[in-house]
């Protein structure tokens, strides 16, 4: 019966695509942002509590609080949070498959 180092030496460990994981990390955090600021914006009280900690965070000229937007404007506002996410998933997803990555190398070296 082999011992779980025995396994991990056979077994080499999987690594993460940096461009790939950051891509999916990309599509995932901007659907859901996306979806969230849309929902909040034509509803009255759905997602108000995430989306002004989301603007505490990332802030921009069309917050959701303020409650005399255009049109126009609501739609720029939801520019300006999916583009705040496009860059948070870019930053976490391509630091998170990096910083990864660089431990496995560590721990298959052991």
């Amino acid at each position: 019966m082999l011992t779980i180092l025995q396994r991990m030496k056979k077994n080499k460990i999987m690594k993460i695509y940096p461009k790939s994981f950051t891509i999916t990390i990309i599509i995932i955090w901007a659907i859901f942002i996306l979806i969230n600021t849309i929902w909040s914006r034509v509803s009255a009280n759905y997602g108000i509590e995430f989306m002004v900690m989301y603007h505490s965070i990332h802030p921009h000229p069309f917050l959701i609080t303020k409650g005399d937007l255009t049109l126009v404007q609501h739609i720029y506002g939801v520019l300006f949070d999916v583009f705040y996410a496009i860059v948070d998933a870019f930053i976490i997803g391509l630091s998170f498959s990096v910083i990864y990555n660089f431990l496995i190398d560590k721990i298959e070296l052991k």
